[in-house]
């Protein structure tokens, strides 16, 4: 789980957020909690969304963007072609989004949702930071355009590792020991979405945002820095060892009314008429066979002699004759599991974590994807049976799988201590603390009054500056427009990501003393860190050749650098007036810079 390391006691910037979501309710709801959170401190967030979930967002008085597309026809085609293995070139294809115009304006409509004024007031609004889910798809790109952080926050896996699959290759021989085809997956699932998307993903960086086409190796890549959060328990899945620190597990996202409210009086009556009752409901799955589940369900209720309450979405006719059976329609499963004594359900995240939450036992009937790894979570954990696939669900098996639930009492209090364990845990606080420390503050923070984002620079005073700062300077004619300058807050050239410090931040000290660097190298190197969104704090360029021209470069460079704090140049062939450009471009670094060594002169800032 993330632990907070945060030391700095300067406030962060009111931002504007954007966060993009591309999914079902169950993918809605946990960022509606997650943006209340980060409505706590100050942030004015948007979630961007399918015109469905358009109720769910305004009830939480979250400001709502209409995304295109529609996830039930999304949801209607995995269980129709999905099964276990399910080939996302295919999800791509005409069948599901009719044909690229559907795409294209689904990603032209995460654009949008940056920079277009709020649809029910007309308030202006452009986003200082992009949160998403990564089937938003357009996420990256409208960071790359409008020169922001993007943070990807999700509830399954997406991130390449060794000690599980991506749950979107799962085969039907699951084999997780088999560490070196768990981190090929990701790849393989990585090279599959581009070779589906790239001409779309391409046209929509030409035409609507300008930017540069993309490679396959740098489309590979260009998720491999941005800072990650995932909102499972690290009681049920701890952080792997072979992720970096740009990726945290935060734990679960819960609304935090999401368990308020009353039953209706006919459930109440239902519940005081027998033992406490299974819940059973597949979520927003749609396209299944209904008929054939409900009987097996049905069957599966009476040789057991258990009860149920059950998603009326099952339940194929009103007049069956099964008094053990209470339907249901949408309603709180925090407030629901209240009253049930152990779940089956379709493994989608949302509803796993509930029950683990409610600490019951879990029985898992998997459609597609992500939701056999989530049944493996549930039967590794030790708090529910192997998962049993929709497409092979008998009668036999359902009713074995009930039983257990039902009387192993180990299996129950693995549960309970699982849940005591997540009712413990705060993943929104921590998922908002992580996106914190993870932002690049530096190039954030606006010089003169803090309170908003630095949005422009002033080369003459080298300032960064946010839009109020800059009006205000504007009104005392202090300033003219002439003198600002866009400032990029987060720098990502994407179509040039084969240089190291561009696609790794994580770098901190480079080492090249005795490597013929010389001056044309130096000025690469100049423009490499000036571009990039490197943390670079440590510089070695000693014996390197570098005369005036170099330094002239590198002085450029520290002028807008605000992370490099030691850099070395002994032995180099500076001269006088290479030393006096530097020497005063350290009096113009806002004293970021610590320490440097100029042929043997060291020079020191306050």
């Amino acid at each position: 789980m993330y632990q907070s390391t945060t030391r700095s006691v300067r406030p962060i910037p009111r931002l504007n957020i954007v966060i993009q979501v591309v999914g079902t309710r169950g993918d809605v709801q946990p960022l509606i909690a997650y943006g209340l959170e980060l409505t706590k401190h100050n942030h004015r967030v948007r979630i961007a969304t399918h015109a469905t979930h358009k109720d769910l967002v305004k009830q939480n008085q979250l400001e709502f963007y209409p995304l295109a597309g529609d996830p039930s026809e999304l949801m209607r085609f995995m269980v129709k072609n999905g099964g276990i293995n399910l080939h996302l070139s295919t999800i791509f294809s005409e069948e599901i989004w009719k044909n690229r115009e559907t795409m294209r304006i689904i990603l032209e409509t995460t654009w949008n949702s940056c920079i277009c004024d709020n649809p029910d007031t007309g308030v202006p609004f452009t986003a200082d930071v992009i949160i998403a889910n990564p089937p938003s798809f357009g996420h990256i790109h409208c960071a790359e355009k409008l020169g922001i952080p993007l943070h990807i926050v999700f509830g399954m896996p997406w991130s390449e590792t060794r000690q599980f699959p991506h749950p979107f290759s799962l085969s039907e021989d699951r084999n997780y020991q088999n560490y070196e085809r768990n981190r090929e997956s990701y790849e393989n699932i990585a090279k599959l979405t581009w070779r589906g998307l790239h001409n779309v993903i391409n046209h929509f960086r030409k035409e609507q945002l300008k930017l540069p086409e993309l490679t396959k190796q740098q489309a590979l890549s260009m998720m491999r820095n941005v800072p990650h959060t995932y909102c499972w328990s690290p009681s049920l899945i701890p952080k792997p060892a072979d992720w970096n620190s740009n990726i945290d597990v935060s734990g679960y996202f819960f609304h935090p009314q999401a368990s308020n409210g009353t039953l209706p009086q006919d459930l109440h009556t239902f519940l005081k008429n027998g033992d406490r009752p299974l819940y059973i409901g597949f979520g927003s799955i749609d396209g299944h066979d209904r008929e054939r589940l409900f009987k097996i369900i049905c069957h599966a209720l009476e040789r057991t002699g258990r009860r149920a309450i059950v998603c009326r979405k099952l339940v194929i006719t009103e007049n069956y004759e099964h008094t053990s059976i209470f339907p249901i329609g949408d309603f709180s499963h925090d407030l629901l599991f209240k009253y049930v004594d152990g779940i089956c359900h379709h493994g989608g995240a949302g509803t796993t974590a509930a029950g683990l939450r409610a600490g019951l036992p879990t029985i898992v009937i998997p459609f597609f994807g992500d939701q056999y790894f989530w049944g493996d979570v549930v039967q590794q954990s030790g708090a529910g049976p192997g998962p049993l696939p929709a497409a092979t669900l008998t009668t036999e098996t359902l009713v074995s799988a009930i039983t257990i639930i039902s009387n192993d009492q180990v299996m129950k209090r693995v549960a309970q201590d699982l849940g005591n364990r997540i009712r413990n845990e705060n993943g929104c606080q921590a998922a908002v603390e992580s996106f914190h420390r993870q932002l690049p503050l530096q190039r954030m923070r606006s010089d003169l009054e803090g309170t908003y984002p630095a949005c422009f620079r002033i080369p003459n005073y080298n300032l960064q500056v946010s839009w109020p700062v800059a009006q205000v300077l504007f009104s005392h004619e202090l300033l003219t427009q002439d003198e600002l300058i866009p400032w990029a807050t987060r720098q990502w050239n994407l179509a040039n990501s084969n240089d190291v410090l561009s696609t790794n931040p994580i770098l901190e000290e480079l080492y090249l003393d005795n490597n013929r660097v010389s001056d044309m190298g130096t000025q690469l190197l100049a423009q490499a860190i000036s571009t990039s969104n490197t943390n670079l704090r440590v510089l070695y360029l000693g014996s390197n050749g570098i005369t005036y021209e170099g330094a002239y470069r590198l002085a450029e460079m520290l002028k807008t650098n605000r992370t490099l704090n030691r850099l070395y140049f002994f032995e180099n062939n500076l001269g006088d007036h290479g030393i006096q450009l530097l020497t005063e471009a350290l009096a113009h670094c806002d004293r970021s810079l610590s320490h440097m060594d100029l042929n043997g002169s060291t020079l020191e800032s306050d």
